[in-house]
């Protein structure tokens, strides 16, 4: 239940979710436990996710900042300022927020989108709990928001490919605005980049001990369970939960080949009728 759209046209579920974390892991009140960051991938998220929390936090005095590489100087400044001042308690945010400015009280870090590598996941998780203290990192999982990154990468692999066909400079992961993406010694590739994500979504969806994992795509080795990660402290939840996502993702697949069958039938001069044989673009 609860998985329409909420305010700002956020998935409610997700947001309900978010909000029940801030209030776990910061508190309601300015500094009553420490602070949080939240990475968003689009700029515009930034902006209607942290106006969102504002909102919908109940009975909460935080103070709840956005930053993006968008907004004026004067302000990222500004932002920067009031975060290493501990000023904000919450920061929505994309990747270009965190370098340099150290803050040892966080308590939380979310990506509120799947991180483009786990490189950058790891850098930019790794802001919580620098203080020593217990502090959370959480990953959203979404299949929309697998799909939408999937189509930009597979895009700007295609537009990678034609510009090196003629001879002009590729930008990889720089043209999706994802700087945290695995980069080669010259420009980054669009071959890196997909395999990049490919393995963010692998991670996500794999049953295993979370830091075994991430530390394995290190070449470090984790010998025991950490205790810690959700499979780790619950695996047969994780295990029941990933199973439903497989069968959701499977029939999501299918009916949407369906509805592209359909749509070329109707196209034909079919009448809409089912073409067999045809295959999901």
């Amino acid at each position: 239940g609860g998985s329409g759209l909420g305010l700002g046209g956020f998935m409610r579920k997700q947001t309900d979710a978010l909000c029940s974390l801030i209030q776990q892991h910061v508190g309601l009140c300015p500094g009553e436990k420490g602070c949080a960051i939240i990475y968003v991938r689009k700029k515009e998220d930034a902006e209607k996710l942290a106006n969102c929390l504002s909102r919908v936090i109940p009975g909460s005095r935080l103070r709840i900042g956005f930053y993006h590489a968008g907004i004026p100087a004067k302000q990222r400044t500004q932002v920067n300022a009031d975060w290493k001042a501990q000023q904000l308690d919450v920061v929505v945010a994309t990747v270009a927020f965190g370098m340099g400015l150290d803050r040892p009280n966080v308590r939380l870090v979310v990506h509120w989108n799947l991180p483009g590598s786990l490189e950058g996941y790891y850098q930019e998780s790794g802001r919580a709990g620098r203080d020593g203290l217990p502090a959370h990192s959480v990953l959203f999982y979404a299949s929309q928001d697998r799909r939408s990154m999937e189509f930009l990468v597979n895009k700007a692999k295609k537009e990678a490919e034609a510009k090196k066909a003629a001879g002009a400079p590729t930008k990889g992961g720089a043209a999706l605005g994802l700087s945290s993406m695995a980069q080669t010694a010259e420009e980054p590739d669009s071959g890196i980049v997909a395999r990049s994500f490919a393995k963010v979504v692998e991670y996500a969806k794999q049953a295993s001990c979370r830091r075994a994992a991430l530390l394995a795509h290190f070449s470090e080795k984790y010998a025991s369970s950490c205790r810690n990660c959700d499979f780790c402290n619950s695996p047969e939840t994780v295990r029941s939960s990933l199973s439903a996502l497989s069968l959701a993702e499977a029939q999501q697949a299918f009916q949407r080949t369906a509805n592209r069958s359909f749509r070329m039938g109707a196209s034909s001069g079919e009448g809409g009728e089912w073409q067999e044989g045809e295959e999901e673009g």
